[in-house]
């Protein structure tokens, strides 16, 4: 009758639903509920009592009359409505004790006319009960033949199953009531009987009667012309109806050939039925209030089908008799939404960060179990509403919705809105959370120091929170440097030795990575027992950890079965992990590097307080725990846990590929957000592009935006090189055991920051360090450093290395070629020279000599003779003298 009303019980189920579509609101905040919310039917019965019935009878038994109905209009019970018939055992009821009616059968409002009764009692041996109801007239159009009903004795009844299911509310004909179609006689009169029998030695009987009535109920209810819902002031669902309604008592229907009868109907009753969770707060006629009633005809469940989990109330309407009216109905239900929880990986939470995957726990609890449909929206502090996720049919239950907050999203308060509509239900709830960024004031880091050998770097800055630009204080924040485009390579920390396995040293092959990467991790187990080597077992637990060795519940824990057990194998067990970070949280993928063919194990560590997902930047480490167990003696042994050095994850794609060289304490901001740290590392020397960059995370799990506050992936703040471009001035040769100095220019390629490092000379063949000089090159400047030591006491060609410890793991910086002879190469070409010209000088003399004796052998052949007189020379004698001369 009621189709429009649920079927079946309400049942709760908690399906793990991840929708991402969306479906727009189609009602808005005040949604229109189905029209079947609210429907009325008409009842129209009359009601016979014990002062229009004959009895007839034996005086051993007792017939008491009852009082079954009450009086709608002062609530006084209506006498005789029923009655109690009872014989004691081995009384005779001879004749039978009848009590009978002569019934009016009209026509009504409904597709049936049906007589309807209650009765139920108790029957001993050899007694019995049963009722007859015929056509007294005997009219050949429906026969003479009664309908009999006998209840067999010995048994007790209550309601049998009615002869016809003819009924409906608030006159059913279902489960505790007797019912008899009685249509085809409209326009006559039926008797109805009841008899009663004992014999003498019967067992007794007790039987009750009660509401006999001819009645006739509306097939099809009048449904709400219209019904909204929506919360009120205490956050409960306000149902409003309205219905139109038109009833007359007095009918006329054709009953024989040519013959018409009119019938006034006693009793007329109007029912209203609504779900049975709704509470009725009032229903107006025209205007006029009838509910609250003192005295409501009959109200309850009804329970029976097809009506199930609904209520109603009848009016009695008769009073009024035939009337059009306009109904208002108005009733309460409770918010079909109980429960929604924003969460991260699960993990309730309040702030969130731009992309950051919201999954939305919901509950909704409707008071119809009919389909209807769940949606969520998020809004920002625009009133903006953002698509979320919708679910089409929904009977209650938990849901898990998941919805992204848009990378666009403005810093500040936003709701998370959940919506249940059904045509019954309504429920809506909000929840509020915040979307937050921390971020640098512009210009506020500073940097201040050098790199190199017994230096550091000194970083400054403030954070302010992006939506209010009020201080961040109490952020943890860090500061990472890198060679911004280098290759990865790895970072390495120690661990401590223990009577079972340990873990020697765990490394980072790539202490920088993002999205879409894995992060590489290398453990090396170790077994300490010596000869024999004793076999063990063992579990490993692996945790993440914030930076400040914070750890938050975020673990996982396996059995260390990766083809090295039971590691008794002489070498080490080098195992490894690796990490990737979405937005389910962090996997792991274990394997062994000494057994490469056994197969690795998947893992996903389990939620904690603080979720860490590729959405929020972060740095962190994982700490491992060994615990171990020896196979032959049982003993367990827990070793010290060992931390992997602290890694960086990042959304600045330009970081990326990135070799990691070192990284600052993490401090927290002060009150009005600034903070202090440093990096001491000379492992920043020698960087083609030194990057810092900054990464930081409040106790809300809000972190660190870049610098460049339109683009979230910028979050480096300072770049230089750290290259130093070698050049040597030495001599190309030496003679040995000489004093020697030689000059390394040392260029530096950097900007803004000054270099120090020692720089060692090597020498070939000469054991330790030839000599060595500790140096600070100045940022873009050229600085020559000497270097003095002596050559090797061997002549030959002898290799001159520089090379800094602080630079490049000590590579060499400059390799020269330096040769070595007995005596220096300037010698060597001035002793053929000297010999040249001390030869050149002997000749010389000896020719001054020989010209010396000549000169005076002519001077004394020219002198004059003795005799006085000058002799003429001869022409070729004066020829001679001058050619020797000359």
């Amino acid at each position: 009758m009621l189709s429009g009303l649920p079927f079946s019980p309400i049942d709760h189920s908690t399906p793990m639903s991840l929708s991402s579509s969306y479906n727009p609101l189609p009602y808005g905040s005040d949604p229109n509920g189905t029209l079947y919310a609210f429907n009325a039917t008409l009842a129209q019965f009359d009601l016979y009592n014990l002062t229009s019935a004959t009895m007839s009878g034996s005086s051993n038994g007792t017939l008491t009359p009852t009082s079954a109905m009450s009086n709608t209009v002062d609530g006084s019970a209506i006498p005789g409505t029923g009655f109690k018939y009872a014989v004691l055992a081995n009384k005779t009821v001879v004749p039978p004790q009848t009590v009978n009616w002569t019934l009016t059968i009209p026509r009504g409002v409904g597709a049936t006319t049906y007589v309807r009764f209650d009765w139920n009692g108790t029957l001993g041996p050899r007694t019995s009960a049963r009722y007859l109801l015929y056509n007294g007239t005997g009219s050949s159009i429906v026969g003479p033949t009664p309908f009999v009903k006998v209840i067999k004795a010995n048994q007790t009844f209550t309601v049998e199953t009615p002869l016809n299911s003819t009924g409906g509310i608030p006159l059913p004909c279902g489960t505790g009531h007797e019912c008899v179609d009685v249509s085809r006689f409209a326009g006559y009169n039926m008797t109805l009987i009841f008899m009663f029998n004992s014999t003498s030695t019967g067992g007794g009987l007790n039987v009750r009667v009660s509401n006999v009535e001819v009645a006739s109920t509306e097939t099809n209810p009048t449904n709400s012309a219209s019904h909204s819902m929506e919360l009120n002031s205490s956050n409960e669902v306000a149902h409003k109806g309205r219905l139109s309604l038109s009833y007359n008592a007095t009918v006329t229907f054709p009953y024989d050939t040519n013959k018409n009868r009119t019938h006034t109907w006693k009793q007329m009753l109007t029912t209203f039925v609504m779900p049975a969770a709704y509470v009725l707060d009032s229903i107006t006629f025209n205007g006029t209030s009838i509910v609250p009633a003192l005295y409501p005809f009959d109200q309850g469940n009804c329970n029976t089908p097809p009506c199930t989990n609904g209520k109603f109330v009848s009016i009695n309407m008769t009073a009024t008799r035939t009337r059009p009216a306009v109904v208002l109905v108005n009733a309460r239900s409770a918010n079909a939404i109980t429960n929604l929880i924003p969460t991260v990986l699960g993990v309730p939470t309040t702030h969130y960060v731009p992309g950051d995957l919201m999954t939305v726990r919901m509950t909704s609890s409707p008071a119809v179990n009919v389909s209807a449909s769940q949606q969520l929206v998020l809004v920002d502090p625009n009133g903006m509403v953002f698509p979320g996720s919708a679910s089409s049919s929904n009977k209650g239950g938990t849901y898990l919705y998941n919805v992204t907050v848009p990378l666009s999203a403005k810093p500040g308060s936003w709701l998370v809105n959940g919506t249940f509509i059904g045509g019954y239900d309504f429920g809506t709830m909000s929840k509020s959370f915040t979307v937050e960024q921390v971020q640098p004031i512009p210009g506020s880091f500073t940097t201040n120091g050098g790199v190199g050998s017994g230096t550091g770097l000194s970083i400054r800055g403030t954070l302010v929170y992006k939506s209010s630009s009020q201080p961040a204080g109490n952020v943890n924040a860090t500061i990472f440097a890198v060679d911004s485009g280098a290759s990865p390579g790895p970072v390495t920390s120690q661990g401590l030795k223990s009577s079972g396995l340990y873990i020697n040293n765990v490394t980072l092959a790539n202490g920088v990575f993002t999205v879409s990467q894995s992060l590489t991790m290398f453990f090396a187990v170790v077994n300490p027992t010596t000869q024999p080597v004793q076999p063990f077992n063992a579990t490993v637990t692996i945790e993440h950890e914030w930076y400040t060795s914070q750890t938050h519940g975020v673990s996982t824990t396996f059995n260390l079965t990766l083809g090295d057990q039971p590691f008794t194998n002489p070498t080490t067990a080098i195992c490894r992990a690796d990490i990737t970070l979405g937005q389910e949280g962090i996997q792991l993928q274990v394997r062994s590097v000494t057994s490469p063919s056994s197969p690795p194990v998947t893992l996903t560590m389990s939620n904690g307080i603080s979720p860490v997902t590729s959405t929020r930047q972060h740095s962190g480490k994982f700490r491992i725990t060994i615990t171990s167990t020896n196979k032959a003696s049982g003993s367990t042994t827990t070793s010290p846990p060992i931390e992997s050095p602290a890694y960086a994850f990042t959304l600045d794609s330009d970081l990326i590929p990135s070799r990691l060289l070192a990284s600052s304490p993490t401090v927290p901001t002060a009150s009005d957000g600034a903070f202090s740290t440093s990096i001491s590392s000379t492992s920043l020397l020698g960087a083609k592009n030194l990057v810092l960059f900054a990464l930081g995370r409040d106790a809300d799990g809000v972190t660190l935006l870049g610098t460049n506050a339109q683009k979230i992936q910028k979050t480096s703040f300072f770049s230089d090189s750290s290259l130093i471009i070698p050049s040597a001035d030495i001599p190309s040769d030496v003679a040995t055991r000489q004093t020697v100095t030689v000059s390394l220019n040392l260029k530096s390629n950097s900007t803004y920051l000054p270099l120090t490092l020692t720089v060692n000379l090597y020498l070939s063949g000469s054991s330790g360090v030839a000599s060595s000089q500790t140096v600070t090159v100045p940022a873009g400047s050229t600085k020559p450093v000497s270097f003095t030591f002596q050559a090797p006491g061997t002549a030959g060609a002898y290799l001159l290395t520089f090379a800094s410890p602080d630079y490049f793991s000590g590579a060499p910086l400059l390799t020269k070629t330096l040769q070595v002879s007995v005596l220096s190469s300037n010698l060597q070409i001035l002793i053929p020279a000297l010999i040249g010209l001390v030869v050149a000088l002997v000749i010389l003399g000896y020719y001054a000599m020989k010209r010396g004796s000549r000169v005076a052998e002519e001077e004394e052949e020219e002198k004059p003779k003795s005799t006085g007189k000058p002799q003429k020379p001869q022409s070729g004698q004066q020829n001679t003298k001058s050619l020797t001369r000359s």
